[in-house]
């Protein structure tokens, strides 16, 4: 490809104005004889002032292209050495600059100011769904495309292990409501996620892209095949994009299974309970690995291990029913109730200091358990939501002679909950005992004892 410099009364440090630019961009989607205006564009990409502009001329240019099929190029099996026809060279060179400014795209996602990198992203994403919905070369029985290799390339920059990529990875979530462009990020992530310990930085980037990825529960498969609101969309197409939510899922996992094994800061730690709660833990094939990370975690201090043991109301729910129910079936345990040498709960610091249970022990018979007490239920009695805190008074009334009934706890949700709080009625509470009859004090006010109030006329 010509380069700008060697071109007549061109100059590498030569400035275009926008107006121009888009003049020459006009010129060349007008003409082929104007191809040259092409390289004169890509040759102001690194002039700092004229980066952005560039990025948009590039993307009309190359989305416009796209849409001709100018690049689109029929492969042929050829018997014979011939020289390739002009048509064919313009292609080939057509080409090669839409894969070099494709690189150019990629550093000004990198190395750019903020404002340019997103810039370079938007167009990224334009040029990608462009080329989905008018590929560059044939495609096997119409069927349907996604420009895998050009969004590996984006994912690689937005994890970058030198730049937290927070605003660019919240701009890349505009195109996750695209369920095919959801669906092929899942696929790609695995093949991104290191098996070694990373850098801190790229953690952060792959933590906040995962809390940004939502994946559709299994009764929701039907509803993101049907979905016509595709990023990649052709014009026709005999095939239609179909969601494969076992191939999401066992992407899921695979990333999930090399996050676990990193050492991670307690900022990073608290920030993959958060992703592990809302976006992970419903997918994995087994939950059952997750024990001994969130036993690490309960060990660690501040909000961390304040994290590792939150829970919905609704699971609390039925947590304290589940606990019942082992009350009913081992009357041995009945002694956990109120257990006078069961240790008492340090207001401090260290809560459970006084508890006689050994954690770390893994006999059950060398662990103490049954010198201790419930005195977490026994908390549980002040809890913020009053269906919880009845629930967790079982254990100061008699046990019921048959096990409480935990279908309906387990069918509850927090919506359930939320419903039937606000359909209680809370008693009036009395606020005097005298009725007034008019504006005056009632009698006994001690007000009345140091001052005495009069009408003014």
């Amino acid at each position: 490809m010509a380069d700008a410099a060697d071109l007549p009364g061109a100059s590498s440090n030569q400035k275009m104005s926008s107006k121009l630019l888009r003049q020459k961009a006009q010129e060349f989607l007008t003409s082929r004889r104007y191809a040259n205006n092409l390289v004169d564009i890509i040759s102001q990409w690194d002039i700092n002032e004229s980066t952005s502009s560039c990025l948009l001329t590039i993307e009309t240019i190359f989305v416009e292209v796209l849409k001709r099929g100018d690049m689109y190029l029929e492969r042929t099996i050829s018997l014979t050495i011939s020289e390739p026809s002009p048509e064919a060279r313009y292609i080939n060179w057509l080409r090669n600059c839409y894969e070099e400014i494709w690189e150019k795209i990629l550093a000004s996602m990198e190395k750019c100011r903020p404002a340019i990198q997103l810039q370079a992203l938007t167009t990224a994403i334009k040029l990608m769904a462009e080329e989905g919905k008018n590929p560059l070369e044939p495609i096997s029985n119409s069927g349907y495309y996604f420009p895998f290799h050009r969004l590996k390339p984006i994912l690689m920059k937005l994890l970058s292990p030198e730049k937290d990529n927070t605003s660019l990875i919240s701009r890349f979530q505009e195109i996750i409501e695209y369920p095919d462009a959801l669906y092929y990020t899942w696929k790609c992530l695995p093949s991104l996620t290191s098996k070694r310990q990373p850098h801190e930085i790229y953690i952060k980037n792959l933590l906040e892209l995962i809390h940004k990825l939502s994946l559709p529960k299994e009764i929701e498969e039907n509803e993101m095949s049907e979905n016509k609101n595709l990023l990649c969309k052709p014009q026709q197409a005999t095939k239609n994009f179909i969601w494969d939510q076992a191939g999401a899922r066992r992407a899921l996992n695979k990333v999930w299974a090399c996050v676990m094994h990193w050492e991670l800061t307690p900022q990073l730690h608290k920030q993959l309970l958060i992703v592990l709660l809302e976006r992970v833990m419903p997918h994995l094939e087994k939950p059952v690995l997750l024990t001994d990370f969130l036993m690490d975690s309960l060990d660690a201090d501040g909000p961390i291990g304040l994290l590792a043991l939150q829970a919905p109301p609704e699971d609390i729910l039925i947590i304290l029913l589940f606990v019942g129910n082992l009350l009913l079936r081992h009357p041995g345990l009945k002694r956990l109730i109120d257990h006078p040498q069961g240790g008492e709960v340090s207001s401090g610091e260290n809560n459970g200091a006084g508890d006689p249970f050994l954690m770390e022990e893994r006999d059950p018979l060398l662990s103490n358990a049954l010198l201790s007490s419930l005195w977490e239920i026994k908390a549980l009695q002040w809890h913020i939501v009053p269906s919880i805190a009845s629930t967790a008074r079982f254990i100061r009334e008699p046990l019921p002679s048959v096990e409480y009934d935990m279908a309906s706890a387990l069918e509850r949700t927090g919506g359930h909950l939320f419903d039937s709080e606000l359909k209680n009625k809370v008693k009036d509470i009395m606020l005097t005992f005298e009725r007034p009859n008019s504006m005056a004090l009632p009698k006994g006010e001690r007000l009345l004892q140091y001052w005495q109030l009069t009408t003014m006329h």
